[in-house]
């Protein structure tokens, strides 16, 4: 029996006619609770009900196609189709899940592998150049040798060939007659004259400091005439 009219099955709104006394005791007993509890542990529980979901789900597939062949007991039917449901949900949420971490997981191992790959590379070229660096210093010290080896050299023909030329000079100039030797002289005695003698030191000569002298008080003059109508002193003749 397909799924489509499985669910058709399930959800009509009439129910299967109550089996005989026989067909009740050759049918199998459901497992409605079990799937029941199987799909809700499915979808509460994380990782594990990546693995509980699926077999809630194929369990009350199973089921369902037993009792709508007669051969399980039809009374746990809305259990069974409840747990297969929630097998369902478990499975699509957390197989998305899983997908959404395994995709994350790739991509942060991708970003990994690009990250060490440009670190690996950044390094060749810092190595690569670092060892450049090397040679031209190494070329730029050959060269200043080889500057200064030419340069002794070129000083060293210059005082080859200024020595040459002064010899040629020298060679060309007549040499004079030696000179006669002079007489042994008598070493003159030295006259020595007698040290000047010390004189005593004067002691110092102490400065008194003088008084400062007083500024005297100016007093006004009387004036010789006086003014008129001025009180003149008193005389008395004797």
């Amino acid at each position: 029996m397909s799924d489509s009219h499985q669910d058709h099955v399930t959800s009509s709104p009439h129910p299967a006619p109550a089996p005989g006394p026989s067909e009740a005791r050759q049918r199998a007993p459901h497992r409605g609770t079990i799937v029941m509890v199987l799909g809700i542990l499915g979808i509460v529980m994380g990782g594990v009900g990546l693995i509980l979901g699926p077999i809630a789900w194929i369990m009350g597939r199973n089921d369902l196609r037993e009792m709508d062949a007669g051969r399980m007991d039809d009374a746990g039917r809305g259990s069974t189709n409840a747990g297969r449901i929630c097998g369902i949900i478990a499975t699509a949420v957390h197989g998305m899940g899983a997908l959404c971490c395994l995709g994350y997981f790739l991509f942060m191992g991708a970003m990994f592998t690009s990250f060490i790959g440009a670190a690996a590379k950044t390094q060749t070229q810092v190595q690569k150049a670092q060892a450049d660096a090397e040679k031209a210093s190494r070329e730029a010290r050959a060269r200043q040798k080889q500057l200064e080896a030419n340069a002794n050299k070129a000083w060293k023909a210059a005082v080859e060939k200024a020595v040459a030329e002064t010899q040629e000079i020298d060679a060309d100039v007549p040499k004079s007659p030696p000179k006669r030797p002079n007489p042994v002289a008598i070493p003159r005695r030295r006259r020595r004259h007698p040290r000047p003698r010390k004189r005593p030191r004067k002691p110092p000569q102490v400065r008194r400091r003088l008084p400062r002298p007083r500024p005297i008080p100016l007093r006004p003059r009387r004036p010789t005439h006086p003014s008129p109508g001025a009180r003149l002193p008193s005389t008395s003749f004797a």
